[in-house]
């Protein structure tokens, strides 16, 4: 995460536009902003089985086992539609536990940049009003959610079915007093 925010260098006690009206409706702006990005958060994949195949008879969230030497990223890449590759892994023998380990996967990772421009004013002695734009998720990049992580859903696993924060824009006035 990095934030600034820098004083746009118009308007009175600023660098250029120093006085007169140009001064007084062109200077005194604020522009801030907030870039965050990470890495993706790990994912569990997991295997469901019947409570008649394991020895403590707990049926959900039991590790599948790897398949040697094929990996988990499909050959063609990671994509929305198959984020890992299913032929990795396989359902272990009855009464056996799965050898891959606990969140053996990666989520797609994430980038945002959220900003605002924002110009205070005087009105009165005791009265002040601001105005404030925003934006967030200003490059409109799609924030991907975790994929599926169960391969008994074959038909599901290692499916991104949604994303969240598109780009919103918003603007604000508010009166000090």
């Amino acid at each position: 995460t990095n934030s600034a925010v820098y004083q746009l260098p118009f308007g009175t006690g600023r660098r250029f536009l120093h006085g007169g009206l140009a001064a007084r409706l062109i200077g005194g702006w604020d522009l801030s902003g907030t870039l965050m990005a990470r890495t993706g958060l790990p994912v569990n994949i997991v295997v469901t089985r019947s409570a008649s195949q394991m020895l403590d008879g707990v049926s959900s969230n039991q590790r599948p086992d790897l398949v040697p030497g094929v990996s988990i990223i499909p050959a063609g890449g990671q994509t929305i539609t198959q984020w890992w590759n299913i032929a990795a892994f396989a359902v272990p023998a009855k009464n056996t536990w799965g050898n891959s380990g606990r969140y053996l996967g990666r989520a797609p990772g994430m980038s945002t940049l959220n900003t605002a421009l924002e110009k205070r004013f005087p009105v009165r002695e005791h009265l002040n009003a601001s105005f404030r734009a925003e934006a967030f998720n200003l490059a409109n990049h799609a924030i991907l959610s975790a994929p599926a992580g169960n391969i008994s859903t074959a038909a599901t696993f290692g499916t991104i079915t949604s994303s969240s924060s598109p780009r919103r824009l918003q603007v604000m006035f508010r009166m000090e007093f």
